[in-house]
């Protein structure tokens, strides 16, 4: 089966938008899905692609972006049989997803949610992306944004990470 990671889904609340290179489109009703997108808008929320922005020939596969703004039908006994058969609903859903493919093997992923923007101040922050990804793997993600001087970081085993501007985070134990 393929995998998927689900980054939104949530009740369409006005238009979808998508910045594909330095183009921006209005999205209409159903699915988009493609390795251009470089960052979506719906209902104040901006989702943003860095590692789909920076296509090249070092980066490892990329994951699809898959953009969706459909109706669905169904029921509360569709997903819990101890409803009681009810009325069908239905409504039109915003859903966002990356499709990593069958099998997936030492890929990876970013993205980012920026809430409360409009699509020209996401354009804008966009610009001048703050946030540089030092490690991405299954021993440590960390991220540093550079203009808070701040860094965070996942330590799944005990490990040491160098920090830009700083001396360094070491631990001996997953935290």
């Amino acid at each position: 089966k393929p995998v998927l990671t689900s980054v939104n889904q949530c009740l369409v609340r006005g238009d979808v938008l998508s910045g594909e290179g330095k183009r921006q489109r209005k999205l209409g009703t159903g699915r988009h899905s493609g390795n251009g997108f470089r960052w979506v808008h719906h209902d104040g929320v901006g989702y943003y692609f860095p590692a789909l922005a920076k296509a090249g020939a070092g980066n490892p596969k990329r994951p699809a972006v898959t953009v969706a703004s459909e109706v669905q039908k169904g029921s509360w006994q569709d997903i819990n049989r101890h409803h009681r058969k009810g009325r069908t609903m239905s409504k039109k859903v915003f859903s966002l997803w990356l499709d990593h493919g069958l099998r997936p093997k030492g890929e990876s992923y970013v993205y980012a949610i920026l809430p409360q923007v409009s699509p020209a101040e996401l354009r804008d922050y966009l610009k001048s992306w703050p946030v540089e990804v030092l490690s991405n793997g299954t021993a440590l993600q960390a991220v540093r944004h550079r203009d808070l001087r701040l860094t965070q970081a996942a330590f799944y085993k005990a490990g040491r990470r160098n920090v830009p501007g700083g001396p360094y985070i070491r631990v001996d134990r997953p935290c």
